[in-house]
């Protein structure tokens, strides 16, 4: 077992996705890390947070409020964890890939203790009550929950089926949503009043940091059990 570890190990820093990780995971970390320092010091981005607070209500409209409760509802801490379930279910059942399923399964509890960690960290103020088109939410602000749960899920989604379909339309169509779910949940929160700028950029730099940690750990797990294919479906085994 050692033997193997090892090998995977000794190969695993040449694998061009161990690279883009890397280099991922460190502007995640350095993003992450600055927007903490802005908050607390109230410097930096942070400095803009005020201006987008004051601006925002002038923008709503009956249209993209209904939009922006939708995208809110689904980026929901209780949507997301639904929505993860399924996705688990889906790849460990119905592909039969348990490895999968449980990397799958990491990244999400990882990301659900990381905005737990985080809030209760840096334990930022809402907006003020009256910016907030809704009830109000007494928790911690930074970073979005929403936003950093959004861009991990869809993220793995993403991953999951460049990685199972070959057709590039389905992969760019994935790749899309992913892109445009997380920023228009995040943007949501901002429009509703619930989030800061800042919140929802901490929320997407530190959801890239968690999807380029999974994706080495996947790479790493391929070279370990040599022939696993991620996401490629297993035939039941014979009677």
């Amino acid at each position: 077992m050692m033997h193997r570890w090892s090998r995977a190990l000794g190969t695993l820093y040449r694998r061009p996705v161990v690279w883009v990780g890397s280099l991922l995971l460190i502007v995640s970390v350095v993003a992450t890390a600055q927007l903490i320092d802005g908050v607390l010091e109230h410097g930096d981005l942070s400095i803009f947070d005020p201006v987008v607070e004051r601006r925002v209500p002038g923008l709503r409209d009956s249209a993209l409020t209904v939009v922006a409760d939708l995208l809110t509802y689904l980026g929901s801490e209780l949507s997301i964890a639904v929505f993860a379930a399924v996705l688990v279910l889906w790849v460990g059942v119905q592909w039969r890939d348990r490895r999968l399923a449980s990397v799958l399964v990491a990244a999400m509890v990882a990301t659900a203790g990381l905005i737990v960690g985080v809030k209760h960290l840096v334990n930022r103020l809402r907006p003020e009550a009256w910016a907030t088109y809704g009830p109000p939410d007494g928790s911690p602000a930074f970073p979005s929950g929403h936003t950093l749960g959004t861009t991990v899920f869809l993220g793995l989604l993403a991953g999951v089926v460049i990685v199972r379909f070959r057709q590039r339309w389905v992969r760019v169509l994935a790749v899309g949503a992913w892109l445009i779910g997380s920023v228009g949940v995040g943007a949501s929160r901002v429009y509703l009043g619930y989030h800061w700028t800042t919140d929802v950029l901490a929320g997407l730099a530190m959801g890239i940091g968690v999807l380029a940690v999974t994706a080495i750990a996947v790479e790493a797990l391929r070279l370990r059990w040599t022939g696993w294919t991620p996401g490629a479906r297993r035939e039941p085994e014979p009677a």
